[in-house]
């Protein structure tokens, strides 16, 4: 029972650091805090857009084909930055679960 109990909770430390590291790479930069507000912002001024009934039928469409644009370049940048985040949570559970397999050698 006790070995049990060490692999839960050495699993739940494993997750608790990935998801530390994944806040500290990532979600807590300025650049991430930064893109993700463009994207709340472009994703308003859709939505405005959308709704407005105002404007010429092409002018108005080019509008919402620009902010698309800049809709899917911020979230294609927030992604790239996500991506290491990624690769580094990766690393840290091949680690964890490395480290259970040496240390109970096939016994849970």
């Amino acid at each position: 029972m006790s070995d049990f109990v060490a692999v839960v909770v050495l699993s739940l430390l494993s997750s608790a650091l990935t998801e530390a590291l994944s806040y500290v790479i990532v979600y807590r930069t300025e650049a991430f805090q930064r893109l993700k507000a463009k994207v709340i912002q472009t994703e308003t001024r859709l939505e405005e857009e959308k709704n407005a009934v105002s404007g010429s039928g092409k002018h108005r469409q080019r509008r919402i084909d620009g902010l698309e644009t800049q809709l899917a370049d911020a979230r294609r940048s927030a992604g790239s930055l996500q991506m290491r985040a990624t690769l580094v949570v990766g690393l840290v559970q091949m680690a964890a679960i490395y480290a259970v397999g040496t240390q109970f050698s096939g016994r849970v």
